[in-house]
């Protein structure tokens, strides 16, 4: 009698991933306002506005990232059902 084995079983939560990006979109939008204010009303020099600008920069660099997830996530859900429909 044969016996079934799982190689491999992953939970691809890509639903997660999106609303990830969309808020990490929309954090970013607001850090780009308030980092343009500061440097209009306080100059680039001013510690307020170099760390909203740092933390723009890593929320950015966080964006990417989980657009790359989001990506990648979204190709193996194409690629398993895909897979499936063969």
């Amino acid at each position: 009698m044969a016996e079934k084995v799982i190689i491999l079983e992953a939970d691809i939560n890509a639903d997660a991933a999106i609303k990830e990006t969309a808020r990490l979109k929309a954090e970013v939008m607001r850090l780009k306002d308030e980092t343009a204010e500061l440097k209009k009303t306080q100059g680039e020099t001013s510690e307020e506005y170099i760390q909203a600008n740092a933390q723009l920069k890593a929320t950015q660099d966080e964006l990417k990232q989980t657009e790359n997830l989001t990506t990648k996530l979204t190709a193996a859900q194409k690629e398993n059902a895909g897979t499936i429909q063969k």
